[in-house]
């Protein structure tokens, strides 16, 4: 709600409070505790929200040349979590990936010895799946 059309209301319901009697107080009074909920709800959202960003945020690496980011990790556990082949689009989802990285991922968890089988076998989109772990 738009603070000038809420501010407005608030004008209102002081006026109607002087010429309205008890039981209309009382609503007027619950509309009141009303707009001060939602004032309250609407800033612990938004602290809410900037947390879950926040500890969405991959971390830098912690050396150069540390390939361990947060988003490898989590696209490798969603690989190991199934047995069977998956596609990109459910791995993104579940490691909170984009498009764009998970190519890139899938590099780099290959070059540390991983082997990861991508096929199509009558699909229009392929599957992927975590065939062997390095070591």
């Amino acid at each position: 709600m738009k603070t000038t059309t809420r501010n407005l209301i608030v004008e209102n319901i002081g006026l109607a409070w002087v010429y309205s009697p008890p039981k209309a107080r009382q609503y007027l009074n619950e509309a009141l505790k009303g707009f001060a909920q939602h004032e309250r709800d609407e800033a612990a959202g938004a602290e809410r929200f900037l947390a879950a960003v926040r500890a969405e945020a991959d971390p830098q690496p912690k050396q150069s040349g540390d390939q361990n980011f947060a988003g490898v990790r989590r696209l490798l556990a969603a690989l190991q979590s199934r047995s069977y082949p998956v596609t990109r689009r459910k791995l993104c989802r579940e490691a909170g990936l984009n498009g764009k990285t998970f190519g890139t991922y899938i590099s780099i968890l290959r070059n540390q010895g991983y082997q990861i089988e991508c096929s199509r076998e009558g699909r229009k989109t392929p599957v992927y799946q975590l065939v062997r772990k390095a070591g």
